[in-house]
């Protein structure tokens, strides 16, 4: 037997647990990032059509006098098309933004760990984005807007608590994290060891 086994065989198994180098769990990161693409998308897919929708379709189009329903069937046609690129660039957009400005959290070590260790605060991010976008419906206008056929009330919700809703809203759903602290003991012991503790390089 050689020394490394002696000392092994010598240890108590507090502290052999503790001399073993810490687990790791390498899938972990892909599927959260792959769970986190998936609601994120669906959340903020549903929220573009719906934003888009409400701030550009125009009444006219669809109660609007028309020479015919040929003439009605096109011109409501040509606003339904204009509102999926819309919403598609307003989607594709916001993913862009949120998916750099996650980048750093996602790979600088001590940036990612603090960010898997303190889930609450995205979940506080997902809470006040809601409110946020609330507060900006609350805070909207009424308007009028003039077209061929008549005039027709328009409502505008508050820019900026809008603004800062959607991308709070959006960069928390893609990095929601169930927060450690909330886990059962186990499942928060196998957390912190595999995700939250920092690896020790390993020598060339």
């Amino acid at each position: 037997m050689d020394s490394g086994q002696t000392i092994a065989t010598l240890m108590s198994p507090a502290a052999a647990e503790e001399a073993r180098p810490p687990r790791a769990a390498r899938w972990v990161p892909w599927v959260l990032f792959l769970v986190e693409l998936i609601l994120t998308s669906i959340v903020v897919g549903i929220l573009s059509v719906a934003l888009v929708v409400q701030l550009t379709l125009t009444p006219g189009a669809i109660f609007g006098e028309f020479d015919g329903i040929f003439t009605w069937v096109v011109g409501l046609g040509v606003d339904v098309a204009i509102e999926i690129i819309g919403a598609i660039f307003v989607f594709l957009l916001t993913g862009l933004i949120v998916g750099i400005l996650g980048l750093p959290i996602r790979l600088i070590g001590p940036v990612r760990r603090a960010w898997l260790g303190n889930g609450e605060v995205t979940i506080a991010g997902v809470a006040l984005g809601v409110l946020l976008l609330g507060v900006s419906y609350a805070l909207g206008t009424w308007g009028s807007i003039r077209e061929e056929h008549g005039t027709y009330a328009v409502f505008t919700p508050s820019p900026w608590p809008l603004l800062i809703g959607w991308f709070l809203l959006a960069f928390s759903l893609s990095l929601l994290v169930w927060p450690s602290r909330w886990l059962p003991r186990r499942a928060r012991s196998w957390w912190t060891e595999t995700q939250l503790t920092k690896r020790p390089r390993q020598s060339v």
